[in-house]
């Protein structure tokens, strides 16, 4: 008989009735995610087992292989991901059996790539911001200052003091200016920083 064999080896292996969702685990898999005793989906998938068992006998009428990445809840309370692996029912069978597969510390890796995407995304994000601002307001007091000099030449060549003086505070004033902005640019630089490693900690806590 195959069922020593079953209840010996360590990925999980499992027989689901497709009529009545009765299944069966091999021991040492059940005793892997903490049970001694037999348990049903309901326990092991609680609350969407239905629908997710559903699905699997689902896909196993419809192809040719079952493969379903499953969360599987522990007897501690812990979440596990295993990918369940199954071949169609036998003719006039309605039995899926195949194997549970441990995929927990793949699924933390992608879930962790998908933090650094999102950290990726969020920084590109704000260097496009950064840009803007740098390309398009600090531009524009320059700008003025450069006309405004052009002034200042017109007026000092025609020797007309009162226009030299008006130029020059304008000059003043866009220096001014453009010191506030340059301020302000740093401060929004830092602020943004410090919110991206915040963020950063975060997505890595709850990875």
């Amino acid at each position: 008989c195959a069922l020593p064999i079953l209840n010996s080896i360590g990925d999980g292996y499992f027989e689901i009735d497709t009529l009545t969702h009765k299944s069966y685990f091999n021991p040492n898999w059940l005793k892997e995610v903490g049970y001694e005793n037999s348990v049903g989906w309901d326990v092991l998938l609680g609350d969407e087992h239905n629908k997710i068992i559903s699905n699997i006998i689902e896909q196993a009428h419809t192809a040719k292989r079952v493969t379903a990445p499953i969360s599987i809840i522990k007897n501690n309370g812990d979440k596990v991901w295993f990918l369940l692996q199954g071949g169609k029912p036998e003719p006039d069978k309605n039995l899926i059996s195949g194997v549970l597969i441990n995929i927990h510390e793949i699924k933390e890796k992608e879930e962790l790539l998908l933090v650094r995407n999102q950290e990726l995304a969020r920084s590109n994000s704000l260097l496009e911001q950064f840009a803007h601002i740098v390309s398009h307001d600090l531009k524009a007091p320059l700008r003025h200052i450069r006309t405004y000099i052009g002034f200042l030449l017109e007026a000092v060549e025609k020797e007309n003091f009162n226009d030299v003086k008006s130029e020059s505070s304008n000059i003043s004033l866009s220096a001014e200016k453009l010191d506030g902005l340059i301020d302000a640019v740093i401060m929004y630089a830092k602020t943004t920083a410090h919110e991206v490693d915040n963020k950063q900690e975060i997505g890595r806590a709850h990875v």
